[in-house]
């Protein structure tokens, strides 16, 4: 028997579809099993398959579990596009998770509600009913599919090798982004922008510097904002 749960539609996760390409993901197949033999005994209980082809797609140690994220082809229907920061200023869009993947910890946890100790987290009662079985293996949040260094925690896309989370360096650049609005929104303005933008890509330390560049030069000309 196989039964839906929470879809999340809220703020698309991003990521790398089969063609190499960023893509928004959707929850694919999410699999969470129980199997009960014959006489009615549970031999397995909320069960997460793991993903030990995906761990060789994205050459990591670590094994993801099988819990998929699909890259879809979105196409447009409305002029109105996302705002930059929408993405950018995200952590959830990033594949990082609700909240830096703190909304839904402690799956892997059974769930009683009941007279608990503060201090411990101890059930008090003898006697007392879990409301909500552990999910053993789901130590993170179901929005989450990689960690903050680049470790993929769930499969991404399994039916292609090219889809998978973003790396480690593409969500130090995704997550840097967000704090660049404030210049990079007048890109847009031509005139404007050729007087203050060079031509060709900065990386990480030429853009540290040219940001030092402007702050003293606003310090120098008495210019607070």
């Amino acid at each position: 028997m196989e039964k839906r749960s929470y879809l999340r539609w809220e703020d698309p996760v991003l990521g790398i579809s089969g063609e190499g390409r960023v893509t928004p993901l959707m929850p694919g197949c999410q699999v969470v099993y129980t199997v009960v033999d014959d006489t009615g005994k549970v031999i397995v209980n909320n069960e997460i398959a793991d993903a030990p082809d995906e761990a060789k797609y994205v050459g990591q140690e670590h094994v993801p579990l099988a819990i998929d994220m699909a890259p879809v082809q979105p196409h447009t229907a409305q002029r109105k596009a996302r705002t930059c920061e929408s993405c950018h200023g995200n952590s959830k869009v990033a594949g990082l998770g609700i909240g830096d993947g703190t909304f839904g910890l402690g799956q892997n946890k059974p769930v009683v509600e009941d007279l608990i100790d503060a201090k411990t987290g101890k059930v008090i009662p003898a006697k007392y009913t879990v409301q909500i079985p552990a999910i053993p293996k789901l130590d993170f949040d179901w929005s989450q599919i990689v960690t903050r260094d680049g470790v993929q925690l769930a499969t991404v896309g399994s039916h292609w090798p090219l889809s998978r989370a973003f790396n480690k360096k593409e969500i130090d650049t995704f997550m840097r982004t967000g704090t660049c609005m404030g210049c990079h929104q007048n890109m847009s303005q031509e005139d404007l922008w050729k007087k203050v933008s060079e031509d060709g890509k900065l990386d990480f330390k030429q853009h540290n510097e040219l940001m030092n560049k402007m702050l003293h030069n606003m310090a120098k000309n008495g210019k607070k904002k």
